[in-house]
């Protein structure tokens, strides 16, 4: 299996937070598939959108747009509404395209540290106000 391996990219960034997250900490997944692997490899840890971000919308379509400007690049301070609106700790990002701005703004903000990567994740951990 593909996603069951010690090769499996997921797996990988999965574990790293496994290892290095307090228990309760929460992840903000970029993408929502991402907080599978954690709930199997970190349950310890708590993630955002973990079955799938309709369930976010239908719960409050406000925090979903939060959720989805952060992406997207429509949000000018994304690590902010991370941090004040989501209470991350740690933010995954997939190395893909459409989770390139977030990947941006997260290298030139002082408060997102460079925690973990690897050819297909990042990882940050966010500090500060």
């Amino acid at each position: 299996n593909q996603w069951i391996s010690e090769e499996a990219p997921p797996e990988l960034m999965a574990r790293w937070l496994a290892k290095n997250g307090t228990p309760g900490d929460l992840v903000y997944t970029a993408q929502w598939g991402d907080s599978a692997p954690l709930l199997w490899f970190a349950p310890q840890l708590r993630s955002l959108v973990a079955l799938d971000p309709t369930f976010l919308f239908a719960a409050d379509p406000a925090l979903f747009s939060a959720y989805a400007a952060t992406i997207t690049g429509a949000d000018p301070d994304p690590i902010s509404t991370i941090k004040s609106r989501f209470q991350a700790r740690f933010v995954t990002i997939w190395k893909v395209p459409p989770f390139a701005s977030l990947s941006t703004a997260a290298r030139q903000d002082p408060r997102a540290q460079l925690v973990f990567e690897d050819q297909h994740y990042e990882v940050f951990e966010l500090s500060g106000p």
